[in-house]
This record gives structure tokens, C-alpha cells and sequence, in this order.
């Protein structure tokens, strides 16, 4: 089926990987990869993040292990809103909003983005402790 609908042609099948457009990228790129998406495996994302390491080109790459194709558990959007929060402000300047959300297993603050709680409405949570900064 797949031949079918793409073909067999190696230099057409190349010249629609981004592998073959590595050397075009010329910014930053945060890329967030679910273990279990169906459409871009985790090893097409490694092989990306690996040519762009060789390559020195600046990028931040996370997986989250229990994610498909796109980010639906709450953690997980807000560690993602978080990490293109900071990735944003280093990359354009500015700074990063921050909250302390209280560990569950140790008490112990840790810091999150206060403007993705607000993106989606759960600066409410009874976890969350308002940083006076």
C-alpha cells in the first residue's frame, strides 16, 4: 500500500525528506516528538536531530513516552507550553514567565510557565503556589 500511494523512486522518496533539507535549516528548532505517534515515528525524529547535532545546528529535542500525535495530557502540554516559553525567550529575548508548581513527591518548588497555565485556564489548580516574584 504504501509504494502505491508514494512510489519506489529513492531520489524522489530523498527529495521529500527533510534529512535532505538539514542543510537548509539556518534557526533554532524545538521539536517535541510523542513515543507513540502513528505518522512520524521517534526514529524519523531522531534521524533529524541527529544530523542536526552533527551539523551544530541549535535545537531542542524532548519525548514525551506517553504521547501520540500531539500533546493531550495536561503535564505534558504544560511542560511543552514551558519548554517554547524559555526556547522562545533565548532564541528572541525577552524572558521566560514563571509559576512554582509543588512537587507531589517531595514538596519542593519547581518551575513552570506561568502564561501557559493562563493559555489554558488552570491558573486555578489547588497545586499550584503563586511565586511573589
Amino acid at each position: 500500500m504504501w509504494h502505491t500511494r508514494v512510489g519506489e523512486d529513492k531520489d524522489f522518496l530523498w527529495s521529500r525528506s527533510p534529512l535532505s533539507r538539514v542543510d537548509d535549516i539556518k534557526i533554532p528548532i524545538l521539536i517535541a516528538q510523542g513515543e507513540n505517534d502513528p505518522r512520524v515515528r521517534r526514529a524519523e525524529s531522531e534521524q533529524i536531530v541527529a544530523a542536526m547535532a552533527e551539523r551544530g545546528i541549535d535545537h531542542e529535542y524532548v519525548m514525551y513516552e506517553n504521547e501520540g500525535h500531539g500533546l493531550v495530557t495536561p503535564e505534558n502540554r504544560l511542560d511543552f507550553y514551558h519548554r517554547a516559553d524559555r526556547f522562545l525567550a533565548k532564541h528572541l529575548g525577552g524572558r521566560a514567565e514563571c509559576i512554582h508548581l509543588l512537587d507531589n513527591r517531595s514538596g519542593a518548588p519547581e518551575t513552570r510557565a506561568w502564561s501557559a497555565f493562563k493559555m489554558i485556564g488552570l491558573s486555578q489548580l489547588p497545586i499550584l503556589k503563586l511565586s511573589p516574584d
